[in-house]
């Protein structure tokens, strides 16, 4: 398992629950499977599954598809939960609320240096900084049912763990 999954500065300022997020959000990213399997086994039934969807939803924009999909059929099977029939949230209809939510997310997480940021990756692509807003801040990380602090601990041990 990546180093940071263990790291003792985490574990000593986190709450269990928020322990096992990161734990799960690293080992999404650069674990192997057998031991994504293992943290998704190890909190299945001790964190509220609402939160763990969230965490391995996310995963997506910092593991790719294929590392979420695979940590999603494992909370699937370890949890015996199915997944809700419809996330009205999800639907592109609300493009416009995530954009509007992305622009809001992400100045609150770069503060002084948003205007900076938003113009250094639109001059890498202006599609980059559409994507980034309304995608990565709008459609996922402005989601209510994780608050905005757990899920950038998660992306910070997911980005750590991938190196």
């Amino acid at each position: 398992m990546p180093p940071v999954v263990h790291s003792p500065f985490i574990m000593s300022f986190l709450d269990n629950d928020t322990r096992a997020l990161v734990r799960l959000a690293a080992a999404i990213a650069g674990a192997d499977e057998s031991t994504t399997r293992g943290v998704i086994e190890e909190i299945a039934g001790s964190v509220a599954p609402t939160l763990v969807d969230e965490v391995i939803l996310q995963s997506y924009l910092f593991a790719g598809f294929p590392r979420t999909l695979n940590a999603a059929r494992m909370w699937r099977t370890a949890s015996g939960m199915r997944a809700p029939i419809a996330d009205e949230s999800a639907s592109p209809s609300h493009a416009q609320e995530w954009e509007r939510n992305g622009e809001v997310t992400c100045a609150i997480v770069y503060g002084p240096s948003y205007g900076m940021l938003r113009r250094n990756v639109r001059e890498l692509h202006p599609a980059l900084d559409a994507w980034m807003i309304t995608d990565g801040y709008g459609k996922v990380l402005s989601r209510p049912a994780l608050d905005l602090k757990t899920r950038e601990l998660c992306i910070v041990a997911a980005c750590a763990a991938a190196g």
